[in-house]
């Protein structure tokens, strides 16, 4: 979801409950998410980590973590970056 879409949604809610809410100062830049694209004919470094990942057998399993790498930084400065676990059959603690 959008991050103006959720801080819309929180609005919503608060302002119905009589409430307010801001972002933690210690939250700046997180509030802005700067991803990597997925679609390989705008990331050519996605297709080749993809068709790597195929060829070696491993089924990749794309979810977002938006602050749990440092990744978030090169992104915002618009250089793509994509991060990985290479745990397989072990309990990711990434969550």
């Amino acid at each position: 979801m959008p991050m103006e879409e959720m801080s819309a949604l929180l609005d919503k809610w608060t302002e119905e409950e009589g409430l307010s809410w801001k972002f933690a100062h210690w939250t700046c830049p997180l509030q802005k998410h700067f991803v990597t694209s997925t679609d390989a004919k705008e990331n050519p470094w996605w297709g080749v980590f993809t068709n790597a990942a195929a060829a070696s057998g491993i089924a990749l399993e794309p979810e977002i973590f938006p602050a749990a790498t440092d990744s978030r930084f090169l992104r915002e400065l618009g250089i793509r970056a994509l991060g990985f676990s290479p745990m397989v059959r072990r309990l990711s603690l990434l969550t």
